[in-house]
């Protein structure tokens, strides 16, 4: 276990004034989505070069993560990209510098699934193993949706297979000295075992009310790293 981290953020990260100028013409080319992702690979490597190496906090994970103010609530740098995989985000992460001895948060998986549940833990496994051993690591848990209502927007995703990846998530931490798992999803819920109904506006991404449930999950997520790797 890691001893003596602390969260406090070695320097300010200034958040203007990247440059894209490695991006090249076949890049360009891209359009929609996967330039979006290219561009936002880019930006939060670029991001990253400009961190201080030794503790600090890092979120790393999709749309939710990205639409949190992380900076202000956590003084921590935010990673987040919309339409993030753990499929994905596997094979970006080496690009970061500066994660030595970092707490880092992912909180990724719904874009994943449907999927097959298997894969989508071994992806998350090859992930935390590509991640500096001398991080500690808090994996935030697949939050539900309300199938109702993501059903009308986006699609099919089911809590029952959410519950079942965020089991194989919990059972994987277990065998990361580094990392724990914390079950945010339960802060989220409502009688019916759906996200809340005032916790979202389209079936899964959060409203105001649902990242106030998610801040007071992670900190006390947190709060349970610190205990166990004795950080901060």
């Amino acid at each position: 276990m890691k001893k003596g981290k602390s969260l406090a953020l070695a320097a300010t990260l200034a958040v203007t004034g990247y440059s894209l100028a490695g991006t090249n013409d076949m890049e360009v080319s891209l359009t929609g989505h996967d330039y979006y992702m290219k561009v936002q690979r880019e930006y939060l490597v670029q991001k990253m070069e400009t961190m201080n190496p030794g503790a600090g906090l890092v979120f790393i994970g999709d749309s939710i993560t990205n639409s949190l103010n992380v900076e202000s609530q956590f003084q921590a740098i935010n990673l987040g990209i919309a339409g993030n995989k753990v499929a994905i985000e596997k094979d970006r992460v080496h690009l970061y510098s500066n994660l030595d001895d970092k707490t880092i948060v992912v909180a990724l998986g719904t874009n994943d699934l449907p999927g097959n549940i298997e894969s989508i833990a071994e992806n998350y496994k090859a992930l935390l193993e590509k991640l500096p051993s001398s991080a500690s690591i808090l994996i935030s848990s697949v939050l539900p949706v309300d199938e109702a209502e993501y059903a009308k927007r986006w699609g099919t995703k089911s809590n029952q297979s959410i519950e079942q990846l965020n089991r194989m998530l919990q059972n994987l931490a277990e065998k990361f000295d580094n990392a724990v798992f914390y079950n945010s999803a339960r802060y989220l819920l409502d009688g019916r075992g759906q996200l809340c109904e005032a916790c979202h506006y389209d079936g899964i991404h959060l409203s105001r009310y649902g990242y106030l449930k998610w801040v007071r999950a992670l900190r006390e997520g947190l709060g349970k790293l610190e205990s166990e790797n004795g950080i901060l």
